[in-house]
């Protein structure tokens, strides 16, 4: 899928990696996908065992991932030349590959390509092996779609999961299932399931036992081989939970090794070892007759001719041996017998032979407590994978499907199972639709496992109203007073009010002309008009009487005289007529 190839970043000056993608696959939408996929997976990693990305670039020879460059060699050629491994090296650098592969698990990210051509070795300092892991080419992300390659499947013969071969959901216990069968590889340079075409594989990978990596190594530890063992399991809820419970192992595994100081021969005849057997022995009392030789003439010119009087040694004098102590993280408080020696990395120093208690604690991490047995002129190297204490939240509500918001950042929808965070106060928010949202304040201890169960209340929805409406008219402009309640100002000719259903008071107000009160039935979804009218009144008489009177032109069909004539207030004209006399005209 793509071409690797060594370069110059001309602007920082240093070599790097380009993998570029293959220009016959350019057209492919998935490849290309899967190719942008690796970068992704990439860009979420940073740790010293994972080779680093700087970018993506889009060139005009394609697009390329810019990676960090490695100087070393493939663990496939490794085993091509000098397989199987020692159990010591091989374990070296198949816990190197735990570490790598536990970082991208934390990051939600699964490799499934995980075989010795993507485990580069390199030196480090000490001139040990160094691994660097690459290719994430498969990795899967928690948020995108499983990528194809071979029959739907993605993944390398031999190295495939059952669930893999399958094409079923996967997880991190694929790549443990990988990483069980490398450290097999290394062990054996064989694989536990043979492959003659894929077909085959496939169904013996499902179906059958591996076959036992005593066959070719019969004298592996036991507590070895159940634990390899148990990476191949087929039912994956059977193999370890993740990676950070197998370093643990694997470091107890070789503080075994160095204890009891041998070397387990993987693959060997018999007359051979019995052959050493007799040399060494020969040798041996060689050394001793030797040995008790130049200790008695030294004794006898130191006493005899010299005259020095050696004294008398009543105990023993304690064999010293060296010890140094690595952690991964560093930094963490070494105690040897009771007695604090320092911080991780602890350089070689001298300590007495036989058994001694040693505990690791660093802030964060579960304390370690072990025994380790020293043996007379050993230099004893240990380094030990310290478990970070994971704290964790829980969240689920009644009902379920709440959205939750963490420190004001979504983290899904409840239940939300082992949600890892930082120790120390946060804020949770829960909404979910016709239920009152929750906040609240947490405290979380480090290294605890928190559950919360919330019991969302429902919203009470408010009844619609029954109500009605009323358009209310002030003549002249005056304001309206709805029990008790002013609504419009002076200065409204007319307003418009929804009011509840039934019986209310209406009190209209004019500043000259007092003040009109009305009682008004209102009914539901009807709209009414109510208008108030403030009155004065006139009295009109003219001689001879029976005049016909007018106001503002208008005739009112009645005639002088007449007393307490009701009229809007304001100025009027008025007029009185009759056949034979003068109109008379005035206003009032």
């Amino acid at each position: 899928m793509g071409i690797v190839y060594h370069a110059i970043d001309l602007e920082l000056d240093w070599e790097v990696a380009l993998k570029m993608m293959d220009a016959s696959i350019a057209n492919d939408v998935d490849l290309v996908k899967r190719f942008k996929q690796e970068a992704r997976a990439l860009a979420r990693l940073d740790h010293p065992h994972i080779v680093r990305m700087h970018a993506l670039k889009e060139t005009s020879f394609g697009t390329c991932i810019e990676m960090e460059y490695v100087n070393g060699i493939t663990l496939e050629k490794v085993l091509a030349e000098i397989a199987p491994l020692e159990l010591e090296r091989a374990l070296y650098i198949f816990k190197q590959v735990l570490l790598a592969l536990d970082h991208a698990h934390r990051k939600n990210i699964v490799h499934r390509d995980v075989k010795p051509s993507n485990i580069l070795l390199t030196r480090d300092e000490r001139n040990r092996d160094f691994v660097k892991v690459t290719d994430f080419g498969l990795a899967k992300l928690r948020d995108t779609t499983s990528l194809t390659k071979l029959g739907g499947v993605a993944g390398t013969l031999g190295y495939m999961s059952p669930e893999q071969v399958k094409g079923i959901d996967i997880d991190s216990q694929t790549d443990i299932f990988a990483a069980g069968v490398n450290l097999y590889k290394m062990l054996s340079n064989a694989l536990p399931f043979t492959i003659e075409h894929p077909a085959a594989f496939a169904y013996a990978v499902v179906n059958e036992t591996p076959r036992p990596i005593r066959d070719y190594c019969p004298n592996l530890p036991h507590i070895l081989v159940a634990f390899i063992q148990r990476c191949l399991e087929k039912d994956k809820t059977k193999r370890y939970t993740n990676t950070a419970e197998m370093i643990p192992v694997v470091d107890q595994i070789s503080v075994d090794l160095n204890r009891q100081q041998e070397t387990i021969v993987i693959a060997d005849d018999e007359e051979g070892k019995k052959e050493r057997k007799t040399r060494r022995l020969s040798e041996y009392v060689i050394y001793f007759i030797s040995a008790i030789i130049l200790i008695s003439i030294g004794y006898f010119l130191l006493t005899t001719l010299v005259g020095v009087q050696l004294p008398g040694c009543k105990e023993p004098i304690p064999q010293l041996t060296t010890i140094s102590i690595l952690s991964e993280p560093a930094g963490a408080e070494v105690m040897l017998n009771q007695q604090v020696i320092g911080k991780t990395p602890i350089s070689p120093q001298s300590v007495e032979q036989g058994k001694s208690s040693l505990r690791l604690s660093l802030q964060g991490h579960k304390t370690l407590d072990t025994i380790v047995t020293v043996v007379k002129r050993q230099t004893l190297n240990l380094n030990f994978t310290l478990v970070p204490l994971i704290t964790s939240i829980s969240i689920l509500s009644e009902p379920a499907g709440a959205a939750v918001q963490l420190n004001q950042q979504s983290i899904g929808k409840t239940p939300i199972q082992s949600q890892s965070i930082e120790p120390g106060t946060i804020s949770l928010s829960l909404s979910l639709q016709g239920y009152k949202s929750l906040d609240t304040i947490v405290t979380v201890v480090e290294g605890q496992t928190l559950t919360l169960n919330f019991q969302l209340s429902t919203l009470s929805i408010p009844q619609p109203l029954k109500t009605g409406q009323y358009i209310f008219r002030v003549i002249p402009r005056g304001r309206v007073r709805v029990d008790d309640t002013l609504r419009s100002d002076y200065g409204s000719d007319s307003i418009t009010l929804t009011l509840s259903e039934g019986k209310h008071t209406v009190i209209f107000e004019h500043p000259d002309y007092g003040s009109l009160t009305e009682e008004i039935m209102v009914e539901r979804n009807k709209t009414k008009n109510l208008t108030a009218y403030f009155e004065g009144y006139v009295s009109i008489n003219a001689e001879p009487g029976f005049g016909y009177i007018y106001i503002d032109g208008k005739d009112i069909e009645q005639t002088t005289p007449i007393d307490r004539l009701p009229l809007i207030p304001g100025k009027h004209r008025i007029t009185v007529s009759r056949l034979g006399y003068e109109t008379i005209e005035g206003e009032k």
